[in-house]
């Protein structure tokens, strides 16, 4: 449970980490939301400040360049680890080669609700290892379950 703990802490890391500058078009619809502080924020503006440029990678994507992604201007990559308890099978090359590109790197795991967390959970943290300098926490992204019905 600690390490699933641990997991769940990254996600207070994804804000910072897509962060928006003011009035940068962000390609969403512009629509008043109400932030922490209860003060209103227009979705495609962002109170954090300048913009930091960052892809999310997966299987999907296969080999990445990425001394080419950070020659591009691209300053993070954030890898899936694992989809459920599945290791990806890109990940350890993209994790090598986000550091040895010299960006700031990330990983996270799609969780799966239906199977064991804490077999999702150590499997990350093989994957993962110790995060060192330049490294971002682990984050998951959490999606309902196929059998639950999402409404809105």
């Amino acid at each position: 449970m600690r390490r699933l703990t641990f997991l769940i802490a990254g996600l207070l890391w994804l804000p910072l980490a897509s962060g928006c500058g003011p009035g940068e078009d962000t390609g969403f619809a512009n629509s008043s939301k109400m932030a922490s502080s209860q003060q209103p924020v227009t979705v495609g503006e962002c109170p954090l400040g300048a913009t930091v440029l960052g892809i999310d990678v997966a299987t999907y994507q296969g080999t990445v360049n990425w001394v080419s992604v950070h020659g591009a201007g691209i300053q993070f990559g954030i890898a899936r680890v694992s989809h459920g308890t599945v290791a990806d099978a890109y990940f350890n090359q993209n994790w090598v080669g986000m550091k040895a590109a010299g960006m700031t790197r990330g990983g996270y795991e799609y969780f799966e609700p239906d199977q064991d967390p804490l077999a999702q959970a150590n499997l990350v943290i093989s994957k993962v290892g110790r995060l060192g300098p330049g490294d971002l926490p682990v984050m998951l992204d959490f999606a309902p379950s196929p059998r639950e019905s999402v409404s809105g």
